[in-house]
């Protein structure tokens, strides 16, 4: 691929060009597709070049223009004229059921389409190998095979989930990425094209798939090798298909040869009915308790296999008869790591050269640790923890699965096959220990689980270190090798168990606790010189007291970028400047200095190529243009994170982040329609992944109650908000921070709808809930205080409104830079309220100073923004009329060109009516107004607000224009 061009590829071919007429027994060819030229447009995409053909028809590797991407884009083989519509309908419809499912073994299809008579489907692009060529490439243990087909048969599972049936699962569709995760494809696309919108097994004519391919007995064979008996019959079919499939494909990793052989597909069948199998070679060294649960999928009755691919994963993770201890396993299906080993004691006795790396997970997560967590996750008593333990056991099965095979990877390139030197080696395993050292840290935590513990136990295993760094990496070899001597070496192990244990409690967001640990490894690391460890320390530490002293937390920073660049730490460096960006950005509103350290991030994030960090910088440099004021580019930005995410198949939990901040991004701009969409999806992807009680899924659906109070849904907003407070008062500590923001917001939504009273008592509340978490001087304090100076002044309350907001307004300016957008929120209340109190030239200066900030930081069309110049040019008008006439007049301009949300276009337009001096255009303002608003379905009573003015401004033919 070209510099600066992301590493993408696409699935191989499906199989060889070629298809059976099994009425003849002869081979069929099939006329080759004429291939199409780089520049060739199909849909939005652009064609870059053939990646691959096969029978089912040309693989591309195409460009998205419109997200930025590549794809692959494949293009299956004309079908008839008669069935073509059928067959994209049918193509469509399960794609877009596909593009439903977000799981890591299950590959993305964005998009279908028609293109000259052919259907063709854009999917993720990326390097890899079939899993028949995994399996092929080197001779696999029997838990190797057996957690990838695990890991493999939780992409089928997560399809099932759905409501989809693959039908035509087999290794060739299976891709594994160099990541070494298994993802599934091609989901009943073969199918779709054959047989039109029937769910029967076969399909049209003689032929069991369109591609199938059948040879004598003893050789290959192709698609109908892996149909279940009742496709074969033409039965309907359901997800047991695919669990036969499955069953067909495991049987033939394990024993090197296919379970069902045939002179043809009749024979075939039968011996499937049957279940007659092939002879087994003898070197086969499967146990039998896994081959008793091989059987029991390649079931002829439907009914007598597992009833979901979930009970199949399951059985797979253990030996039911409890004579073999296993090393790691799934709780409810999952992958089997290191299952059966002759007995456990027998195996780690006398382990295969480089496949012992699971003894080393024994008492860091095995058996015992994973009960011990679940136990301890369950007793906290919390709603959710049901949900939280299986999450979080899957989560930690799939990371030691990926740690033993990487581990057992590492040690053979250089052991067995001698590709890799004994230094490298050396370096990945100080990688490797490291890794499963931070999973230790995170267990231990995990085991002494409190409330607020369970809350973050999946953004705590989440983010462990990604297991890719320990691949063989350049920057692997050029971090500072460390002091030999004894005594260095005890100190450094003390420091490095130190920081994980740091390190776990900051992803657990326990900062304090991280920053009394971490002080001392600090001071040590310090005493010691050894430049990575110190820059390792500096930097947690930074992140550790960031929040609490900004300062510090930078000056920490800095210090561990320092120490990193001597060390030669690089990845380190770019952790370091990514915790700049971030201090700059998001705390400090300091822009220029956080597009620097991005401008020097950038290459060296993309010299490591670790997809996390590149997701981080993208997502820091949307924050950052946010706080420039460049809203159009930050909203880019953000949608890059997000779609990158996607196609990464990242951490559900982070990825539902991305879109909270989307979402969030795109609500403050007065983009509500699409702010709902984004929204709507992480609360989905919460739901799922961690329960609808937790506290990140409510905070998902108190966001979406915002759009409500955007939109002037407010009685939505408030069902909404009352709904999940009584979620938060069942599962959450009485004063917990997101029970304080869902009140905060239930207060706006009630004052909005005219219940002042109500938002008073209940702002007074939060205030004091907040001054006891947070004490007086605080960021949270000061929010509540301009929250109830708002609503006293509503009320009337004049004297008591401005004592809260003379104590919120020196809040904000002792803690936040001056030109921070908080403070523009603050200065617009002033505004307001010194109109009230009669004070109509200090209200024009306050305003003045709000419009100042919020300007060039938010953009002149932000709501915030809007809201500002809107009161800035109804007081003007109070004063100058024609410059309040004229303000208004830009201001309606610019929100007409940027395509704000429709009550922000009614409230411009009916404010300008009221001062314009014209009665024409007035009245034709208001009724613009008017229609705007009643057209979105907004805001009964701002329309009786217009509908009444209408009235007491009625036209007259003459008109009195020229006054």
């Amino acid at each position: 691929d070209a510099e600066g061009v992301p590493a993408v590829a696409v699935a191989p071919s499906d199989h060889d060009s070629s298809t059976i007429d099994a009425g003849v027994g002869g081979v069929r060819s099939q006329r080759p597709m004429e291939l199409l030229e780089r520049g060739v447009a199909i849909g939005r995409y652009v064609v870059l070049g053939v990646a691959g053909e096969g029978a089912m028809g040309v693989v591309y590797r195409a460009y998205d223009p419109e997200l930025q991407r590549e794809v692959a884009l494949k293009l299956l083989r004309p079908t008839a004229a008669a069935r073509l519509e059928v067959a994209s309908a049918r193509l469509r419809r399960e794609a877009q059921a596909m593009a439903r499912v977000s799981h890591p073994n299950v590959l993305p299809i964005y998009d279908t389409g028609t293109f000259a008579g052919q259907v063709w489907i854009a999917m993720e692009f990326l390097r890899s190998e079939v899993l028949s060529e995994w399996l092929a490439s080197a001779r696999r243990t029997t838990a190797e095979i057996v957690a990838m087909f695990s890991m493999t048969g939780r992409g089928l599972a997560a399809a099932h989930a759905s409501g989809l049936v693959h039908r035509d699962f087999k290794p060739q569709n299976v891709l594994i990425g160099a990541d070494n995760r298994p993802r599934v494809t091609d989901f009943g696309l073969a199918r779709a094209i054959a047989s039109g919108d029937d769910d029967r097994g076969r399909p049209e004519g003689n032929d069991p798939m369109p591609d199938a391919e059948l040879t004598l007995a003893g050789r290959v064979v192709g698609t109908p090798r892996y149909m279940a008996p009742e496709q074969h019959d033409g039965a309907v079919v359901d997800a047991r298909a695919d669990q036969f499939a499955f069953c067909v494909a495991l049987y033939e990793a394990l024993y090197r040869v296919t379970p069902f052989v045939g002179d043809n597909l009749a024979q075939l069948a039968v011996r499937k009915h049957e279940r007659r199998l092939a002879e087994v070679g003898r070197d086969a060294d499967v146990p039998g308790w896994l081959h008793r649960v091989i059987l029991r999928g390649l079931e002829p009755d439907p009914g007598r296999r597992f009833a979901t691919m979930d009970d199949l994963l399951a059985a797979l993770s253990e030996d039911p008869r409890g004579r073999r201890r296993r090393i790691l396993a799934w709780a409810t299906g999952g992958i089997v790591v290191a299952a059966g080993l002759a007995g456990a004691n027998r195996w780690l006795a006398n382990p295969r050269p480089c496949e012992d790396a699971a003894r080393k997970l024994v008492g860091v997560w095995d058996d015992d640790r994973r009960a011990r967590v679940g136990s301890a996750i369950r007793d906290t008593g919390v709603p959710y923890a049901d949900t939280v333990i299986v999450t979080v056991q899957r989560m930690l099965d799939e990371y030691a699965a990926q740690w033993i095979s990487k581990h057992n990877e590492a040690c053979a390139a250089t052991k067995v096959h001698g590709e890799q030197s004994n230094e490298l080696l050396d370096a990945r395993i100080v990688c490797f220990d490291a890794a499963r050292a931070d999973v230790a840290a995170v267990v231990d935590l995990l085991e002494a689980a409190d409330d607020t513990m369970v809350e973050e136990a999946v953004r705590t295993v989440a983010s462990l270190r990604a297991i890719a760094q320990c691949d063989a990496r350049p920057e692997l070899l050029q971090i500072d090798r460390a002091p030999p001597d004894a005594e260095s070496v005890a100190t450094l192990a003390t420091i490095d168990e130190t920081l994980s244990r740091g390190r776990a409690l900051l992803a657990a967001g326990k900062e304090a606790d991280a920053a009394l640990v971490l002080e001392p490894a600090l001071v040590a690391a310090r005493e010691l010189g050894f430049n990575p460890v110190l820059a390792e320390a500096a930097r947690l530490l930074s992140d550790a007291t960031g929040s609490a002293d900004v300062e510090r937390g930078r000056v920490l920073a800095l210090e561990a970028l320092a120490a990193a660049l001597a060390g030669n730490a690089r990845r380190t460096a770019a952790d370091a400047l990514l915790g700049l960006v971030y201090i700059d950005a998001y705390v400090l509103k300091h822009t220029e200095g956080a597009q620097q350290w991005a401008g020097i991030a950038d290459p060296l994030i993309a010299s490591l190529g670790d997809e996390r960090q590149e997701i981080t910088l993208i997502n820091l440099r949307a924050i950052t243009a946010f706080a420039a004021g460049e809203l159009e580019l930050g909203e880019e930005l953000a949608a890059e994170a997000v779609s990158r995410a996607r196609a990464a198949s990242a951490d559900p939990s982070r990825l539902a982040g991305l879109l909270g901040n989307l979402g969030a991004t795109m609500a403050s701009r007065g983009r509500l329609v699409a702010a709902r969409a984004y929204l709507s999806d992480a609360l989905e992807i919460l739901e799922a992944t961690l329960g609808p009680d937790h506290p990140q899924t409510l905070a998902a659906s108190g966001n979406l109650a915002t759009v409500d109070i955007y939109e002037q849904r407010i009685d939505d907003a408030v069902a909404r908000l009352e709904a999940n407070l009584a979620r938060e008062e069942r599962v959450l500590a009485p004063e917990h921070p997101q029970k304080m923001a869902t009140l905060n917001n239930l207060a706006n939504a009630l004052r909005l709808r005219g219940d002042n009273a109500g938002a008073l008592a209940l702002h007074r509340r939060i205030l004091g809930m907040r001054e006891r978490r947070y004490g007086p001087n605080s960021a949270d304090v000061a929010q509540s205080l301009h929250n109830l100076s708002v609503a006293l002044r509503l009320d009337g309350q004049l004297a008591e409104a401005r004592v809260s907001q003379d104590r919120a307004l020196k809040l904000r300016i002792e803690l936040v830079p001056p030109d921070h957008p908080d403070l523009a929120s603050s200065w617009l209340n002033e505004s307001l309220l010194r109109e009230s109190e009669g004070d109509v030239p200090g209200a024009i200066a306050a305003i003045d100073a709000a419009v100042a900030i919020a300007e060039p930081r938010l953009g002149a069309t932000h709501l915030t923004t809007v809201n500002a110049r809107l009161i800035r040019a109804d007081l003007m008008a109070i004063v100058d009329p024609g410059r309040g006439v004229a303000q208004l007049e830009q201001l309606l301009a610019d929100v007409e060109r940027a395509g704000v949300h429709a009550r922000q276009l009614g409230e411009v337009r009916f404010s300008l009516a009221q001062v314009h001096p014209s009665p024409t255009r007035a009245r034709q303002l208001a009724n613009d107004a008017r229609t705007v608003v009643v057209n979105a379905g907004l805001a009964p009573e701002f329309v009786d607000e217009i509908d009444a003015w209408l009235r007491d401004h009625p036209y007259t033919p003459q008109g009195s224009d020229a006054r």
